[in-house]
């Protein structure tokens, strides 16, 4: 009973679907592999566009879902009353206050990756933090790109200043970023294959235009986040139908605003 209450709880935090960010559209999802998960999202709206940080606590179980709610209450602390710092600074805070907790605390030994984004309605993405790579599919060619996230964990040492540095990606109106955990590439089928980045990246640019064409000659983006996500999951279910891992799988659109690209 426990276990479902902390069940409801996570699910209840999530984002809701009908927040509204001028200039952006979200599909996203996210699928525990047992009763609690430890993996993380959030969409702050903010001026001017929003936040978002996406994460995964190592391991399963109650204890990942604890520290992923900690996670998610502090960042939301933190873009509340830093509202002009840097995806870095915010990262490095975090940090800082996970390393405490789960450390020094807990005395576990618990580690998240973690990325944070400032998206701007201009189509300007800031971030910070070591997650899995971006997958950018650009509106002008419906090929897929992949974008690093460099930095380091969280909860490891104490101050990880010099190893966080913001980087920034500037989207076309029309383009998509998809974002997601490690769950979905390392979903394995019944013979023990992954799904693998190459199946991705090829499926995010079939999803884009409902067809079967290949990445190289994919034609520009057609469908909506939400037919892309809907497209993306269906995958990730239909290869591992008994997941092992928790899946995290957010589909970003920059539609723009009047008078912006």
């Amino acid at each position: 009973k426990e276990l479902s209450m902390a069940q409801a709880i996570e699910a209840q935090i999530l984002p809701a679907s009908a927040a509204v960010v001028a200039g952006f559209d979200l599909a996203g999802d996210y699928r525990t592999s047992g009763e609690v998960g430890g993996d993380y999202y959030d969409v702050i709206p903010c001026k001017d566009g929003c936040w978002l940080g996406v994460g995964d606590v190592a391991g399963h179980g109650l204890s990942a879902g604890l520290v992923m709610l900690m996670v998610q209450s502090a960042f939301a602390a933190l873009v509340r009353t830093m509202p002009d710092a840097t995806p870095r600074q915010l990262v490095i805070a975090l940090n800082r206050l996970v390393y405490e907790n789960v450390r020094n605390r807990l005395q576990a030994d618990e580690h998240v990756t973690f990325t944070a984004f400032r998206y701007f309605s201009d189509g300007r993405m800031l971030f910070a933090g070591a997650h899995e790579p971006l997958v950018v599919l650009r509106q002008a060619s419906g090929r897929p790109e992949l974008v690093e996230t460099p930095g380091t964990w969280l909860g490891v040492v104490p101050d990880i200043s010099k190893a966080t540095t913001d980087s920034q990606l500037q989207l076309a109106r029309g383009d998509v970023v998809v974002l997601y955990s490690d769950g979905v590439i390392e979903s394995t089928n019944a013979e023990g294959g992954q799904l693998g980045m190459d199946r991705l990246l090829q499926e995010v640019a079939c999803g884009a235009v409902g067809s079967s064409a290949s990445v190289e000659h994919s034609p520009a983006v057609t469908r909506s986040t939400t037919e892309i996500h809907h497209h993306l999951m269906d995958i990730v279910r239909n290869w591992s139908k008994e997941p092992e891992d928790d899946v995290t799988l957010l589909v970003l659109r920059h539609q723009g605003l009047e008078g912006t690209e």
